[in-house]
């Protein structure tokens, strides 16, 4: 029967196991990026927050003061995208900008209170929802995952642009 489409009920599929995508490292880091973004915002559904969103957060709160294009290079976001999440940020009140008085060029980027605040608030929710996802390595396993993330996200700078 042409223009027929085959019954969804998964027969004609091999088993998840048997599947070339099992093997293809791109669909699993993919697959493992869905299932970490779903453990964050579950730690922190009120929020309105993104992974990409905290980690600026973070950096933020690691420092008094930085440059957007540093920022940027810190965690690893291209331009565009940290000009894009800082601008959010901005918005919501959770981050000021300032000229630099040093280099009228160069934006200063720093928390807020609010931002301050909100960051404290969820970090320990964060942090379980990190826990939980490394909790199905055994210790040595979680410090070898690392240092295979570390090799393939840092190890060959080349590579690791973004």
């Amino acid at each position: 029967m042409e223009g027929k489409m085959p019954p969804q009920d998964g027969a004609q599929c091999p088993p998840r196991r048997e599947s070339p995508l099992a093997l293809d490292a791109i669909f699993l880091i993919r697959r493992a990026h869905q299932v970490a973004t779903a453990r964050f915002q579950e730690s922190c559904p009120d929020t309105m927050m993104t992974p990409t969103q905290y980690a600026v957060l973070a950096a933020l709160g690691r420092c008094d003061a930085i440059g957007q294009n540093e920022l940027g290079r810190r965690i690893h976001l291209d331009r565009a995208t940290t000009s894009i999440v800082v601008r959010l940020l901005r918005r919501r009140g959770l981050i000021s900008a300032a000229t630099d008085q040093a280099d009228r060029r160069r934006t200063l980027l720093r928390l807020t209170g609010a931002g301050r605040t909100l960051l404290e608030r969820i970090q320990p929710s964060i942090q379980q929802a990190n826990d939980a996802l490394l909790s199905a390595f055994s210790p040595p396993q979680t410090r070898q995952f690392f240092d295979l993330l570390d090799r393939l996200t840092v190890g060959d700078p080349g590579k690791a642009r973004t």
